[in-house]
């Protein structure tokens, strides 16, 4: 199999152009290092962060927010400067810690669970309105894609 005309173990092959079937131990290590570390502090921020008012975690939504803002950020930089480890450690990793949606999935049940469907039905909507709203504004606002073209 090859990429181009070079084959797959070829060390000229770009790192960007090489195949994302095979998952390297160094690949494992860099997502768990920066999935400890987001998930580390996440820990640490979330009780300096607001109360939940009305049943609502404000914090999570917060956090969730932050995290999507920084995600949109550095796509663009990625996509034009492609830098695999960098983006599996910071990407993956570290914003997957930070960000967490089994948490939002858990406060959603939850508020089905006790009969408050309007607020579950609100609050999943606000946590994707928010996310998919933060990530496009990390993209326009912060490293716009023109910047590093």
């Amino acid at each position: 199999m090859t990429s181009g005309d070079r084959p797959l173990d070829d060390p000229a092959l770009a790192e960007q152009d090489r195949p994302t079937s095979r998952i390297t131990v160094a690949e494992i290590m860099l997502v768990f290092a920066g999935g400890a570390l987001g998930s580390l502090a996440r820990y640490a921020v979330l009780p300096h962060l607001a109360p939940s008012l009305a049943s609502i975690p404000w914090a999570l939504l917060i956090l969730n927010t932050v995290g999507c803002i920084i995600l949109g950020a550095l796509l663009p930089f990625f996509d034009a400067h492609p830098r695999h480890s960098l983006r599996l450690f910071t990407t993956t990793g570290l914003l997957g810690g930070w960000t967490t949606y089994s948490s939002v999935a858990l406060v959603g049940a939850e508020l089905i669970r006790n009969h408050c469907t309007g607020r579950a039905v609100g609050f999943l909507a606000l946590s994707l309105i928010l996310g998919v709203g933060g990530a496009w504004l990390g993209e326009q606002v912060w490293l716009p894609r023109r910047r590093f073209s």
